[in-house]
C-alpha cells in the first residue's frame, strides 16, 4: 500500500465513523483539549511571571519577566475562546460536507488541524521563553522560531518535502555538542544568579531553556510530514474518480449513500435493470 492509498483509507475510514454523537460529545472534547494544551502552559507561566518572586510558590522563582515587545506578541485569552468556537463550527461543517464528499471533508479537517498545530507550536515556544533569563538568548530563539516558520512556508510553496528529512541529515555528534554547551552555559548562569542553593535542581532546570530547540526541530519535522498528507489529499480531491477507480473503491465506499454521486449511480443502475 503506497502513501496515497494509505491517506485515502484514513480519510474514508475516519469520515465513515463520524456520527451525530461523535460531533456532540467527542469532537468538542478533542477541540477543547487541543486548544487547552496550547493555552494552559503559557497562561500559567505568565501568571507566575507577573506574580513576582513568592517563596510560597516555587514556580515564581523559576520563571523570568518577558520584555514588553514579547508580551505584545502573546495572544490574549479571548483569542483561545474564539478559536474554540471557530474550530467547533468548522468541524460541524466538515461533518455535513462528509455526507456528500468524504475526501473533501477530511482534507478540510486536516487543514484546520494543521492551523491548530501551528498555534500549539507557537504557544509552547512562548511558554519555554519564561525559563530563559537572558534577553540575548531569547532573541536568538526568536530568530530560530521565525526561521523555522520561513522554512515551513518554503517547503510548502516549493514542495521540497519529499527530500531527505532534516533529522536524517543531522550530524548527531555536533548537535549533541551544541546541546551540551548550551546546558553548561545555562547551568553557569543559574549558578551565578542563584548560588549553590538548590544546585541540583537548577542544574536540571538548565535543560528547560534548551527545550525550544528540541521542540522546534520536532515540530518542523512533524509539520513537514503533515504537508505530504495534505498534498496527497488535495491531489485526490481534485480528481476523485481517477483515484477511486485506480484503487478499486465502490461509489458507496468513496462518496457515501447520501452523496449525489451514489444516488445518480443507483438511479442509473435501476434504469439499466429495467
Amino acid at each position: 500500500m503506497d502513501k496515497i492509498q494509505k491517506d485515502i483509507n484514513d480519510a474514508l475510514e475516519t469520515t465513515r465513523k463520524w456520527n451525530p454523537l461523535l460531533m456532540i460529545f467527542a469532537m468538542p472534547l478533542y477541540v477543547f483539549l487541543l486548544i487547552w494544551g496550547s493555552y494552559f502552559p503559557k497562561g500559567v507561566l505568565r501568571l507566575a511571571s507577573e506574580a513576582g518572586h513568592d517563596p510560597a510558590i516555587p514556580l515564581t522563582s523559576m520563571v523570568t519577566q518577558l520584555t514588553s515587545v514579547e508580551k505584545g506578541l502573546i495572544p490574549p485569552d479571548s483569542f483561545f475562546g474564539f478559536l474554540f468556537l471557530f474550530s467547533l463550527l468548522c468541524f460541524i461543517s466538515f461533518y455535513i460536507i462528509s455526507k456528500r464528499n468524504r475526501i473533501k471533508a477530511y482534507l478540510l479537517t486536516q487543514i484546520l488541524q494543521l492551523i491548530l498545530f501551528v498555534i500549539f507550536y507557537y504557544s509552547w515556544f512562548i511558554a519555554n521563553l519564561y525559563f530563559i533569563p537572558l534577553v540575548a538568548i531569547r532573541i536568538v530563539y526568536w530568530i530560530g522560531f521565525v526561521l523555522s516558520l520561513i522554512y515551513f512556508i518554503y517547503i510548502f510553496v516549493t514542495k521540497q518535502r519529499a527530500r531527505k528529512d532534516f533529522f536524517a541529515s543531522l550530524n548527531i555528534k555536533k548537535f549533541l555538542n551544541v546541546i551540551l554547551f548550551l546546558w553548561l552555559l545555562m547551568s553557569g548562569i543559574n549558578l551565578f544568579t542563584h548560588g549553590l542553593n538548590h544546585f541540583l535542581a537548577h542544574l536540571l532546570l538548565a535543560l528547560l531553556p534548551i527545550s525550544p530547540i528540541l521542540f522546534g526541530l520536532f515540530m518542523v519535522s512533524f509539520l513537514k510530514s503533515y504537508l505530504v498528507t495534505l498534498e496527497n489529499l488535495n491531489a485526490v480531491n481534485k480528481n476523485q474518480e481517477k483515484y477511486r477507480e485506480k484503487y478499486g473503491y465502490t461509489i458507496e465506499e468513496w462518496y457515501g449513500k447520501k452523496s449525489k454521486m451514489y444516488k445518480q449511480y443507483v438511479k442509473k443502475q435501476r434504469g439499466i435493470s429495467k
